[in-house]
């Protein structure tokens, strides 16, 4: 099943299941304590406002009718002061203020506070995607696109263009996670959460929530490695303009079964597939993909198609043969030299990307590129993990590697490796 196509028809449960309440005014139900509590205060403030609304303009229209000027009838004095009146429109107000104090303040501690036996996570926001490093180091090789041919008008939701990250948790368990920006301020909100965190460069702030039990409404996914198993999306997005592709900074939170989250973190922390398949699913997770397409198409980067091994225009005059060197200097320091045409936006990923690693991106981008000699191109298919293929996968990994022991930057370009 496509994931988005799962994502929606998820959406629509979460609606059927909503109340009318939550669908007029909140899109759908809250999958969380924290959320409800949120609604609850919403629709507390809602109706006190409407009540003293109510009050105070039957009140004004009552005494401009029974006290008008009337003709030949002098307008009597003003009174004083009402000491009981006075002391009683005092008194009632503080009270109401008193309970959204401290119930907002109750909010407040359980979504910045740890719980006990808490998932910690590590989040990592950048123009214009995320990454979550579990608390074992592993990072999510799964992906949701845009939900294919949907429109507004079949009422189909769609969810973005790009390829947005995919992570697990387990049902009814508390998570926390420690959030930081690689560059400028995002904010992460998840609707059915209700409540939003921004994320700042050069500091961390945490964002904690215990997603519900799932239930009767949670659909079922038909995993060829782990078999059936019930799960519930939640959609991710960003909710601070953060640049031209803000809208397309997006995620996907699936919540399922404990074992369920396990297995996942146990295939995530194995690297599988070949150099240039793992190269892949390394640029997707660092959001490489949301400046550089890998069709030729325009980005705020280069494109990656016919990259590899092709001189480039620089903003300096220059031309340079995109090598194995080229492209690692391009990642790691990519101010060091700037594409002619493209702006010098992006950040460096030394650090973020290691030497492996970027040796599979490059793995990656040789299948790119027509310029990509036939020997080096096979190489690219090589499985270390596969019997037998542990020494071509070592020349391939080598060649990576030999990139990796220098300094470089991607093309000069926007965020992503």
């Amino acid at each position: 099943m496509n994931v988005m196509n799962a994502a929606v028809a998820n959406f629509s449960a979460a609606l059927a299941s909503a109340n009318l309440q939550d669908l007029f005014w909140f899109g759908g139900k809250s999958y969380t304590s924290a959320g409800r509590q949120a609604d609850w205060m919403f629709m507390f403030i809602w109706w006190l406002s409407v009540a003293f609304f109510v009050v105070l303009m039957v009140l004004m229209v009552y005494f401009a009718i029974r006290y008008r000027r009337r003709k030949g009838q002098a307008a009597p004095a003003s009174p004083g002061h009402n000491t009981p009146l006075e002391i009683t429109w005092t008194i009632i107000p503080t009270i109401f203020f008193f309970v959204m104090f401290f119930e907002g303040f109750r909010g407040y501690i359980n979504l910045n506070y740890n719980k006990v036996g808490a998932i910690e996570a590590n989040l990592m926001a950048f123009q214009w995607s995320w990454t979550l490093e579990y608390p074992g180091g592993q990072i999510t090789t799964e992906t949701a696109t845009e939900t294919e041919g949907a429109s507004a008008e079949d009422g189909r939701q769609t969810f973005t263009s790009q390829a947005a990250p995919v992570w697990y948790f387990p049902e009814n368990t508390p998570v926390l996670l420690r959030m930081t920006s690689r560059d400028v301020i995002h904010s992460f909100w998840i609707p059915d959460f209700r409540v939003k965190q921004d994320i700042f460069p050069n500091r961390y702030t945490s964002y904690t929530f215990v997603p519900d039990p799932l239930d009767d409404a949670s659909l079922i996914m038909e995993d060829p490695e782990l078999g059936a198993y019930p799960y519930r999306d939640h959609i991710l997005m960003c909710a601070e303009y953060c640049g031209d592709n803000h809208s397309e900074m997006a995620g996907l939170i699936r919540i399922v079964p404990q074992e369920i989250y396990e297995a996942k973190l146990e295939i995530f922390g194995s690297p599988r597939g070949t150099l240039a398949e793992r190269g892949r699913i390394v640029a997707q997770q660092n959001g490489c993909f949301s400046c550089h397409s890998v069709d030729g198409s325009a980005g705020t980067g280069p494109t990656w198609q016919n990259l590899y091994n092709t001189e480039h225009q620089y903003a300096d005059g220059s031309t340079i043969l995109a090598d194995d060197n080229h492209i690692r200097e391009s990642i790691y320091v990519p101010a060091a030299k700037i594409r002619a045409g493209y702006p010098n936006q992006m950040v460096s990923y030394q650090g973020a990307i290691s030497p492996e690693q970027l040796g599979w991106i490059i793995s990656y981008m040789k299948t790119l590129s027509e310029a990509t000699p036939e020997a080096e191109l096979a190489a690219t298919q090589v499985d270390p993990d596969a019997d037998g293929a542990e020494g071509e996968a070592g020349e391939g990994a080598d060649a990576a590697g030999d990139a990796g022991a220098s300094d470089g930057s991607m093309e000069g370009t926007p965020s992503g490796g």
